[in-house]
């Protein structure tokens, strides 16, 4: 992406400020007839999009606003938080579900919670005036990764430029800068680690005049940066390490569109090509690297640019609050399922190890479902927005 300077270094605290939002309004109300699973995506939905002219197959609706620029209304008839496994009703335990999911959340830090027990266990708690977006755990367990900005001295103003911090995995200590971001215009974030735990992808973006924007990678933990693909952002890698998505920014338009390619950033190809979404956010892969989930925003017409902010180059930039949803991408065909009906802000996801199923977050709180977004079930509700990864 090339935003005009000096409008560069205000997208970028913008799109930083997106990844670690405090929800502070009630959490939505839900009906009591709705029951807590939802068998299947919505009748109405759209089923297949084949490659070639997904557009064409797409039938926006544009959401009511009061004005421009305003936040498009979330859907409410959600399914309930279902009770811990300990509880009478034991509708989470029946779901058996195994492992751990480890989310930061904003202020109120790194936590992981116990998907068998629903134990949650608080492992870093970040001081006053720093700034959290993300936390990842090394695949070797001992330690994680955090996209986060330490207060700043002298009491100044946090600008939540974040850099990559390690953390002991069971907390209990100071993070250690591992890349900070000694230029200041500068924030790396959306880290990923390899499977074998050699390789830290991870955005890093630079807010000067040509407005920098790239995958890059650096062999753990001391290695150089290595800057695999230019104008992308927030990689993501198969469970065998052998494939990498990523979003892909058109230097014109700003569209994004989904890219596949080797764990080095070579032979890359379009999967999701620009024009099908608004925009697109958050991209994982199915467990077996068979598919890859995008979360977009797929029925919202966005405000035209006026004849000013075309003139000053402003471009609509990924950054936003608007309700997005999960599509499911076939890597080899490239065609387009959508899955959920949820229009959740802030979408983060993962999957749920071999089981079949998946695991995400918004600001409605943290969500299962199985990989066609059936069987959706609400877990847990959360105090923010944040990453979510799931481990064993």
């Amino acid at each position: 992406m090339r935003l005009r300077a000096p409008l560069a270094g205000a997208w970028l605290a913008l799109l930083l400020a997106g990844c670690s939002v405090e929800i502070s309004s009630p959490q939505l109300a839900a009906t009591a007839t709705i029951a807590a699973t939802i068998a299947s995506p919505p009748a109405a939905l759209p089923t297949i999009l084949q490659p070639g002219n997904p557009v064409a197959l797409l039938t926006p609706t544009p959401r009511p606003t009061t004005a421009q620029g305003a936040i498009a209304t979330p859907r409410s008839g959600l399914p309930t938080p279902l009770p811990l496994p300990g509880s009478a009703a034991g509708a989470w335990a029946a779901l058996q579900l195994r492992g751990q999911a480890l989310l930061s959340n904003g202020s109120h830090g790194v936590f992981s919670i116990d998907l068998a027990s629903g134990a949650k266990t608080t492992l870093f708690t970040p001081p006053e005036n720093s700034h959290l977006t993300a936390a990842l755990r090394a695949p070797d367990g001992t330690q994680m990764v955090l996209c986060y900005a330490p207060p700043p001295a002298d009491g100044k103003v946090q600008r939540g430029f974040t850099g990559l911090y390690l953390l002991p995995a069971a907390g209990g200590a100071e993070p250690l800068a591992l890349v900070d971001n000694a230029a200041g215009q500068e924030a790396y974030f959306m880290p990923v680690w390899s499977p074998d735990g050699k390789y830290l992808y991870y955005s890093h973006v630079v807010a000067d005049a040509a407005f920098q924007n790239n995958v890059e990678r650096m062999q753990f933990p001391d290695g150089a940066a290595e800057v695999l693909v230019q104008n992308a952002y927030r990689p993501a890698l198969s469970a065998d390490g052998t494939q990498l998505a990523y979003l892909g920014v058109d230097a014109e338009s700003f569209a994004l569109g989904v890219f596949i390619a080797a764990a080095d950033g070579s032979a890359a190809r379009q999967l999701v090509p620009p024009e099908a979404f608004y925009t697109l956010d958050e991209i994982f892969f199915a467990a077996d690297g068979s598919a890859v989930y995008v979360s977009t925003v797929g029925d919202y017409t966005p405000q035209p640019l006026s004849w000013l902010d075309r003139l000053l180059g402003v471009g609509i930039a990924g950054a936003h609050s608007v309700p997005s949803d999960w599509w499911r991408a076939d890597v080899r065909t490239g065609a387009l399922q959508r899955i959920t009906d949820v229009q959740g802000i802030g979408l983060h996801g993962s999957p749920l190890g071999a089981s079949g199923r998946i695991l995400f977050r918004s600001h409605q709180g943290l969500f299962t479902a199985q990989a066609d977004g059936s069987a959706l079930q609400h877990l847990l509700a959360l105090e923010a927005l944040g990453s979510l990864q799931w481990f064993p």
